[in-house]
């Protein structure tokens, strides 16, 4: 990729890899003489630093008509060929990337409501018409809008009234029109009004737009809000916090049920789902001033702005301007958020989070950190400051690019909330940049990136398919506290603006309640599920892994059981792998075609009595038939989540 020149010669390329080299010559033989101070003694050396280390205040890119009209033209070509699925998205990112109020704007949503009228999806058709002629949309197509629009409401309601005040509008706009087109928009007009005389039945139209309906909930423990009183928090040497039964608990029991601090959206999800509370969306919003992300409704996005886009919104657009050297983007985006949101419950004062910062850290308590009133208030940032983030990698590489992110997102935050003030493309000295605020940012900034590393949930909301595909990441109070295993107890999702917690097996009262952070232990041998745990730079000593085990099928557990307990244990597993499959495959068809979720609650039920079954019959729960139906109760309530839809 080349490089463009900037007024002092210096190009984005060459600044950019000159910052990797001189940081690296610095950090290395700190990194290697002392790993606990290591952060504040570079930082230090850096501010004495007289080599041409330099940061570049980028020109972000901005809503562009050119960017939105090459989308849109994308979308035209892809619509052509059917491709419905790929047309949405472009024209979503024409609606993003245009100008507000502009033609171009129009223009994209217009054409956006042409897929979504294929598709039988008249609500969100008529959004889409809606927004398109609140914008500048051209006098001579709103013909044509105008009789879609009206063939949406005829749709959805063959006896609105709105109908013939819809196409007397349209037969308005006909002489708009180009003369050659006119005749024959007035041909389909004539015969809609024909048409009108013999209204039909509602026809079958989609509307995909689910309200997730919240379980109901007693969450009623003392110290974790959002969760129930069957767990408590618990602090080891060994273990750290962690979470403890307070009596048995049976697979299926909802246990927590929680609003997330915050959510990010993957980036390959970005025009798919409201970058705000995760929903999938169909006829999406953009930011006013970003194009980078898109919004279900006006409701989302005013928040979204209040709580953290305020800041955020022109960040993204400068960080894409370093694309080409970095990943910084997916990888920063996330702490970026905290580090945002932690300045706003500050009142977007550094010296009121210096000193919120410093109360947390003076708390040596393990048990007290972090509490408000004597509780994790989801809510507050204290909450989730006080997680593990003290970071354990030896790799040098993966620390040199966590503090040339720290470094760049540092700065553009103290650019963006005046701290800095420097020219759009004009190089600066990192050491003229050394000041305390600047210092301190950076810290702040690399310890989120090691927060959310260790303590992030992530969600694969189901679609159609057995690909692993994250598509929202949260981070919530208790999640970090649960400790890893390779034979997980519970299992996440997401509901809404909720974030849930269900057991998946049975739990003994005073048994410590474990997650997967990772591979578990049918899926990868002992060797494959360490080495993919080194991102969190442990050893894992869960049962399976300390007395390396592995899953003991049919020649190994015959001995454990009768035989007529054998035959009918295994005939469950039979069917449970092929009904589950059935699920998997039907799921997102089903509910297409129907409009609504797939009622899972009678295999549900079934399934955890089949655990239970299980569970009580083989004493070693690394047994094939008890691994089994642990994992297929996980997938039944994973499919619980709305599914992510396709129009193709």
């Amino acid at each position: 990729m080349a490089g463009h020149k900037h007024k002092d010669g210096i190009d984005d390329i060459s600044w950019f890899d000159n910052l990797l080299l001189e940081v690296k010559k610095v950090a290395e033989p700190i990194f290697k003489e002392n790993k606990d101070d290591f952060l504040k003694n570079m930082l230090e050396t850096l501010s004495k630093d007289s080599s041409e280390c330099v940061l570049m205040n980028p020109k972000a890119p901005s809503k562009s008509i050119e960017t939105s009209c090459h989308h849109r033209k994308r979308g035209n070509i892809l619509f052509k060929m059917n491709r419905l699925d790929q047309a949405l998205e472009e024209y979503t990112k024409s609606v993003a990337y245009a100008p507000s109020g502009s033609e171009e704007c129009a223009l994209a949503f217009a054409n956006r409501s042409a897929v979504l009228f294929k598709c039988q999806l008249m609500s969100d058709c008529i959004s889409d018409i809606k927004n398109a002629l609140c914008a500048n949309y051209p006098d001579n197509l709103k013909a044509k809008l105008y009789h879609r629009k009206m063939c949406c409401l005829k749709a959805l309601n063959p006896r609105d009234p709105l109908i013939n005040k819809t196409l007397a509008k349209a037969r308005s706009l006909v002489s708009k029109m180009d003369q050659d087109k006119q005749k024959a928009m007035m041909d389909v007009l004539d015969h809609e009004t024909r048409n009108l005389r013999y209204p039909r039945e509602k026809i079958n139209c989609h509307n995909w737009n689910f309200e997730d309906t919240v379980p109901a909930f007693d969450a009623n423990n003392p110290v974790v809000p959002g969760f129930c009183d069957a767990i408590e928090m618990k602090y080891s040497p060994q273990y750290g916090r962690h979470m403890v039964a307070t009596r048995d608990i049976k697979p299926g029991e909802l246990l927590g049920l929680q609003k997330p601090y915050t959510r990010v959206v993957a980036d390959h999800m970005r025009y798919k789902l409201c970058w705000h509370c995760s929903k999938q969306t169909w006829s999406s919003i953009p930011c006013n001033t970003c194009g980078e992300v898109v919004f279900c409704s006006a409701v989302c996005r005013d928040e979204a702005h209040k709580k953290y886009h305020y800041i955020e919104c022109w960040l993204m657009t400068a960080l894409l301007a370093y694309d080409g050297h970095t990943d910084i983007m997916e990888r920063f985006i996330f702490p970026l958020r905290l580090t945002i949101m932690a300045y706003k419950e500050a009142g977007n004062s550094m010296k009121v989070l210096k000193k919120n910062l410093e109360t947390v850290d003076a708390e040596k308590d393990p048990m007290k950190k972090g509490l408000v009133n004597g509780k994790f208030d989801p809510s507050k940032f204290s909450s989730i400051y006080c997680m593990e983030s003290t970071p354990r990698s030896d790799d040098f590489d993966i620390i040199l690019f966590t503090i040339l992110h720290s470094l760049i997102g540092g700065f553009l935050f103290c650019i963006k909330t005046g701290l800095h003030s420097t020219e759009e493309n004009v190089p600066i000295k990192l050491n003229t940049l050394m000041n305390d605020n600047y210092k301190f940012i950076i810290e702040f900034i690399y310890k989120n990136m090691w927060l959310i590393t260790y303590n992030s949930s992530v969600v694969q909301l189901p679609n159609g398919s057995h690909d692993i595909a994250i598509d929202v990441g949260s981070l919530m109070t208790p999640g970090a506290f649960f400790n890893h295993s390779c034979a997980p107890m519970i299992t996440h999702g997401n509901f809404g603006e909720y974030f849930t917690t269900v057991s998946i097996c049975p739990i003994k009262k005073g048994e410590q309640i474990f997650e997967s952070y990772g591979p578990i232990l049918q899926d990868e041998s002992k060797v494959e599920r360490q080495d993919l745990l080194k991102t969190y730079n442990f050893t894992c000593d869960c049962n399976a892994c300390k007395y390396n085990l592995e899953p003991l099928f049919l020649d190994d557990i015959q001995s454990m059981v009768t035989p007529k307990e054998l035959s009918t244990i295994m005939k469950k597993v039979e069917r449970w792998m092929v009904r589950v499959d059935q699920v998997t495959e039907e799921l997102t068809s089903y509910v297409k075609s129907n409009n609504r979720k797939m009622d899972l609650s009678k295999d549900i039920k079934q399934v955890i009595k089949y655990v239970e079954q299980a569970w009580s019959m083989f004493p070693q729960k690394n047994a094939f038939p008890v691994l089994e139906a642990v994992n297929k109760l996980q997938i039944l309530l994973t499919m619980l989540q709305t599914p992510i839809l396709c129009l193709d």
